[in-house]
Protein backbone atom coordinates (compact mmCIF):
# COMPACT_ATOMS: atom_id res chain seq x y z
CA UNK A 1 0.00 0.00 0.00
CA UNK A 2 2.93 2.31 0.73
CA UNK A 3 4.25 2.16 -2.96
CA UNK A 4 0.96 2.37 -4.76
CA UNK A 5 0.06 5.99 -2.35
CA UNK A 6 3.79 6.72 -3.44
CA UNK A 7 2.80 6.61 -6.89
CA UNK A 8 -0.79 8.25 -6.42
CA UNK A 9 1.12 10.87 -4.70
CA UNK A 10 3.83 11.85 -6.93
CA UNK A 11 2.37 11.24 -10.64
CA UNK A 12 1.85 14.66 -11.19
CA UNK A 13 4.50 15.79 -9.53
CA UNK A 14 8.54 15.96 -10.71
CA UNK A 15 9.73 13.53 -8.97
CA UNK A 16 7.93 10.78 -11.15
CA UNK A 17 10.29 11.83 -13.87
CA UNK A 18 13.49 10.47 -12.63
CA UNK A 19 12.04 7.02 -13.71
CA UNK A 20 12.22 7.87 -17.12
CA UNK A 21 14.67 9.22 -20.02
CA UNK A 22 14.37 12.91 -20.91
CA UNK A 23 13.18 12.15 -24.25
CA UNK A 24 9.54 10.79 -22.95
CA UNK A 25 7.20 12.87 -22.63
CA UNK A 26 4.61 14.11 -19.33
CA UNK A 27 1.55 12.43 -21.26
CA UNK A 28 3.71 9.15 -22.01
CA UNK A 29 5.21 8.76 -18.26
CA UNK A 30 1.67 9.20 -16.52
CA UNK A 31 0.49 6.75 -19.21
CA UNK A 32 3.01 4.00 -18.26
CA UNK A 33 2.66 4.51 -14.26
CA UNK A 34 -0.87 3.69 -14.95
CA UNK A 35 -0.69 1.03 -16.84
CA UNK A 36 1.77 -0.12 -13.78
CA UNK A 37 -1.67 0.64 -11.81
CA UNK A 38 -3.83 -1.22 -13.78
CA UNK A 39 -2.62 -4.33 -14.41
CA UNK A 40 -1.45 -5.45 -11.15
CA UNK A 41 -4.22 -6.56 -9.66
CA UNK A 42 -3.46 -6.36 -6.37
CA UNK A 43 -3.85 -2.91 -6.66
CA UNK A 44 -7.06 -2.87 -8.59
CA UNK A 45 -8.97 -2.40 -5.13
CA UNK A 46 -7.15 1.32 -4.78
CA UNK A 47 -7.21 2.25 -8.05
CA UNK A 48 -11.27 2.18 -7.66
CA UNK A 49 -11.03 4.08 -4.72
CA UNK A 50 -8.70 6.82 -6.21
CA UNK A 51 -10.25 6.54 -9.44
CA UNK A 52 -11.77 10.60 -8.94
CA UNK A 53 -7.89 11.79 -7.99
CA UNK A 54 -6.34 10.03 -10.59
CA UNK A 55 -5.17 11.81 -14.29
CA UNK A 56 -7.92 10.68 -17.12
CA UNK A 57 -7.03 9.93 -20.63
CA UNK A 58 -9.53 11.28 -23.18
CA UNK A 59 -11.54 8.00 -24.07
CA UNK A 60 -9.17 6.07 -22.67
CA UNK A 61 -10.63 2.54 -22.40
CA UNK A 62 -8.88 -0.51 -20.71
CA UNK A 63 -10.94 -3.24 -22.34
CA UNK A 64 -8.86 -4.02 -25.09
CA UNK A 65 -11.98 -6.07 -26.70
CA UNK A 66 -15.58 -5.61 -26.41
CA UNK A 67 -18.35 -7.74 -25.44
CA UNK A 68 -19.30 -7.60 -29.34
CA UNK A 69 -15.42 -9.10 -30.25
CA UNK A 70 -14.70 -5.69 -31.66
CA UNK A 71 -10.72 -4.52 -31.19
CA UNK A 72 -10.55 -1.58 -29.20
CA UNK A 73 -8.26 1.40 -29.57
CA UNK A 74 -7.48 3.00 -26.44
CA UNK A 75 -3.65 4.14 -27.32
CA UNK A 76 -4.55 5.33 -30.26
CA UNK A 77 -5.73 8.88 -28.15
CA UNK A 78 -1.87 9.76 -27.74
CA UNK A 79 -0.33 8.53 -31.16
CA UNK A 80 1.35 4.97 -29.68
CA UNK A 81 2.87 2.85 -32.44
CA UNK A 82 0.69 -0.25 -30.73
CA UNK A 83 -1.31 -2.67 -32.13
CA UNK A 84 -4.20 -4.56 -30.20
CA UNK A 85 -4.71 -8.13 -31.55
CA UNK A 86 -6.91 -11.04 -29.73
CA UNK A 87 -5.05 -14.23 -30.62
CA UNK A 88 -6.52 -17.37 -32.41
CA UNK A 89 -5.67 -19.73 -30.15
CA UNK A 90 -6.37 -22.92 -32.24
CA UNK A 91 -3.85 -20.94 -34.89
CA UNK A 92 -1.86 -20.22 -32.29
CA UNK A 93 -1.32 -23.42 -30.09
CA UNK A 94 -1.29 -25.79 -33.64
CA UNK A 95 1.59 -27.96 -33.56
CA UNK A 96 2.35 -27.39 -30.16
CA UNK A 97 2.27 -29.82 -26.92
CA UNK A 98 -0.45 -27.28 -25.70
CA UNK A 99 -2.66 -27.45 -28.78
CA UNK A 100 -5.68 -29.46 -26.33
CA UNK A 101 -6.42 -26.12 -24.61
CA UNK A 102 -7.87 -24.61 -27.32
CA UNK A 103 -10.63 -27.20 -27.51
CA UNK A 104 -11.40 -26.96 -24.17
CA UNK A 105 -11.10 -23.08 -24.10
CA UNK A 106 -15.08 -22.75 -23.40
CA UNK A 107 -14.65 -24.85 -19.96
CA UNK A 108 -11.20 -23.45 -19.09
CA UNK A 109 -12.23 -19.89 -19.08
CA UNK A 110 -14.62 -20.46 -15.62
CA UNK A 111 -11.60 -21.81 -13.73
CA UNK A 112 -10.30 -19.44 -11.17
CA UNK A 113 -6.74 -18.15 -12.72
CA UNK A 114 -7.79 -18.65 -16.38
CA UNK A 115 -6.65 -14.63 -16.99
CA UNK A 116 -3.32 -15.17 -15.62
CA UNK A 117 -2.66 -19.13 -17.31
CA UNK A 118 -4.35 -17.78 -20.67
CA UNK A 119 -1.83 -15.34 -20.58
CA UNK A 120 1.09 -17.18 -19.56
CA UNK A 121 0.30 -19.80 -22.28
CA UNK A 122 -0.22 -17.36 -25.17
CA UNK A 123 3.47 -15.65 -24.23
CA UNK A 124 4.85 -18.98 -24.55
CA UNK A 125 3.29 -19.71 -27.47
CA UNK A 126 3.87 -16.35 -29.23
CA UNK A 127 7.56 -16.70 -28.34
CA UNK A 128 7.94 -19.99 -29.75
CA UNK A 129 5.97 -19.50 -33.15
CA UNK A 130 7.05 -16.13 -33.93
CA UNK A 131 10.02 -15.06 -31.73
CA UNK A 132 10.88 -11.79 -30.23
CA UNK A 133 11.10 -9.87 -27.20
CA UNK A 134 8.22 -10.24 -24.82
CA UNK A 135 7.31 -7.50 -22.34
CA UNK A 136 4.86 -7.34 -19.09
CA UNK A 137 2.88 -4.31 -19.38
CA UNK A 138 3.89 -2.48 -16.71
CA UNK A 139 7.66 -3.14 -17.94
CA UNK A 140 9.22 0.56 -18.14
CA UNK A 141 12.31 0.25 -21.40
CA UNK A 142 14.86 2.71 -20.91
CA UNK A 143 17.39 0.88 -23.14
CA UNK A 144 17.55 -0.59 -26.32
CA UNK A 145 16.57 -4.32 -26.20
CA UNK A 146 17.88 -5.30 -29.56
CA UNK A 147 20.77 -7.26 -28.03
CA UNK A 148 18.73 -9.15 -26.63
CA UNK A 149 18.60 -13.26 -27.49
CA UNK A 150 17.14 -16.46 -26.27
CA UNK A 151 17.40 -14.28 -22.44
CA UNK A 152 15.68 -14.08 -19.16
CA UNK A 153 16.22 -12.43 -16.44
CA UNK A 154 16.62 -13.77 -12.58
CA UNK A 155 13.88 -13.09 -10.35
CA UNK A 156 16.13 -10.93 -7.49
CA UNK A 157 19.34 -11.12 -6.26
CA UNK A 158 18.54 -12.98 -2.84
CA UNK A 159 17.15 -16.33 -4.57
CA UNK A 160 19.08 -16.15 -8.07
CA UNK A 161 17.56 -19.66 -8.87
CA UNK A 162 14.34 -18.05 -9.82
CA UNK A 163 13.23 -17.09 -13.15
CA UNK A 164 10.97 -14.26 -13.99
CA UNK A 165 8.97 -13.94 -17.30
CA UNK A 166 8.52 -10.05 -16.83
CA UNK A 167 10.84 -9.94 -19.69
CA UNK A 168 12.06 -12.64 -22.09
CA UNK A 169 13.13 -12.63 -25.52
CA UNK A 170 13.76 -15.61 -27.76
CA UNK A 171 14.43 -17.36 -31.26
CA UNK A 172 11.50 -18.62 -33.79
CA UNK A 173 11.21 -22.06 -32.81
CA UNK A 174 13.29 -22.21 -29.33
CA UNK A 175 14.22 -25.29 -28.34
CA UNK A 176 13.92 -24.00 -24.68
CA UNK A 177 10.16 -22.14 -25.18
CA UNK A 178 9.91 -25.56 -26.27
CA UNK A 179 10.18 -27.52 -23.16
CA UNK A 180 8.38 -24.93 -21.37
CA UNK A 181 5.22 -25.48 -23.57
CA UNK A 182 5.77 -29.36 -22.70
CA UNK A 183 5.75 -28.69 -19.47
CA UNK A 184 2.89 -26.50 -18.93
CA UNK A 185 0.69 -29.50 -20.61
CA UNK A 186 2.42 -32.14 -18.58
CA UNK A 187 1.93 -30.27 -15.44
CA UNK A 188 -1.05 -28.00 -15.55
CA UNK A 189 -2.71 -26.89 -12.51
CA UNK A 190 -5.58 -24.61 -12.70
CA UNK A 191 -5.53 -24.35 -8.84
CA UNK A 192 -2.28 -22.37 -8.49
CA UNK A 193 -1.32 -19.11 -9.85
CA UNK A 194 2.64 -19.19 -10.48
CA UNK A 195 2.80 -22.92 -10.86
CA UNK A 196 2.25 -22.64 -14.92
CA UNK A 197 3.90 -19.34 -14.90
CA UNK A 198 7.27 -17.90 -12.98
CA UNK A 199 7.28 -21.47 -11.59
CA UNK A 200 7.46 -23.19 -14.37
CA UNK A 201 10.30 -21.12 -16.33
CA UNK A 202 11.87 -21.85 -13.20
CA UNK A 203 11.77 -25.50 -13.30
CA UNK A 204 12.33 -25.96 -16.90
CA UNK A 205 15.38 -23.64 -16.88
CA UNK A 206 17.24 -26.00 -14.53
CA UNK A 207 16.30 -29.01 -16.35
CA UNK A 208 17.01 -27.21 -19.17
CA UNK A 209 20.68 -26.39 -18.17
CA UNK A 210 21.39 -29.41 -16.71
CA UNK A 211 19.70 -32.66 -19.24
CA UNK A 212 22.65 -34.18 -21.90
CA UNK A 213 21.66 -32.43 -25.51
CA UNK A 214 23.94 -31.89 -28.53
CA UNK A 215 22.59 -28.40 -28.13
CA UNK A 216 24.77 -25.13 -26.95
CA UNK A 217 22.55 -24.80 -24.12
CA UNK A 218 24.71 -21.51 -23.37
CA UNK A 219 23.64 -19.84 -26.12
CA UNK A 220 19.94 -21.19 -25.70
CA UNK A 221 19.39 -20.04 -22.67
CA UNK A 222 21.47 -16.98 -20.92
CA UNK A 223 20.42 -15.62 -17.57
CA UNK A 224 20.39 -11.88 -16.85
CA UNK A 225 20.90 -11.07 -13.03
CA UNK A 226 18.13 -9.66 -11.61
CA UNK A 227 18.92 -6.08 -11.97
CA UNK A 228 19.58 -5.74 -15.42
CA UNK A 229 15.72 -5.93 -16.19
CA UNK A 230 14.59 -4.98 -12.64
CA UNK A 231 16.94 -2.32 -11.42
CA UNK A 232 14.49 -0.79 -9.58
CA UNK A 233 12.16 -3.25 -7.42
CA UNK A 234 8.80 -3.16 -5.27
CA UNK A 235 11.39 -3.03 -1.96
CA UNK A 236 12.99 0.57 -3.08
CA UNK A 237 10.89 1.82 -5.59
CA UNK A 238 10.32 4.54 -3.08
CA UNK A 239 13.10 6.22 -3.11
CA UNK A 240 12.77 7.58 -6.61
CA UNK A 241 10.32 9.56 -5.77
CA UNK A 242 12.58 11.45 -3.05
CA UNK A 243 13.35 14.40 -3.78
CA UNK A 244 17.75 13.85 -3.42
CA UNK A 245 17.78 10.33 -4.65
CA UNK A 246 21.37 9.99 -4.29
CA UNK A 247 23.86 8.41 -6.82
CA UNK A 248 23.00 4.75 -6.68
CA UNK A 249 19.81 5.96 -8.41
CA UNK A 250 21.33 7.17 -11.28
CA UNK A 251 23.72 3.47 -11.50
CA UNK A 252 21.02 1.42 -10.67
CA UNK A 253 19.03 2.80 -13.93
CA UNK A 254 22.25 3.09 -16.73
CA UNK A 255 23.31 -0.73 -16.15
CA UNK A 256 24.14 -1.96 -19.60
CA UNK A 257 22.65 -5.13 -20.52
Amino acid sequence: MLIRRCVYENINKDEIHKLFPAEASPEMQRLLTLLLQKFHSEWQEDIQKERGTLPRFKTMTWDMVSQEGELMEPLAVINLKVAVAMPNLDELLKDTPTHIFASVWLDWKKTKFYSTHFSELVRLASLYKYGGIYLDSDIVVLQPLSSLNNTVGLENEHNGSNLNGAVMAFRKHSPFIWDCLTEFYATYDDTLVRWNGAELLTRVGKSFLNKASPLDKTTELKLQPSFAFFPISHDNITRVFLSNPGPRTVVCLSYDI
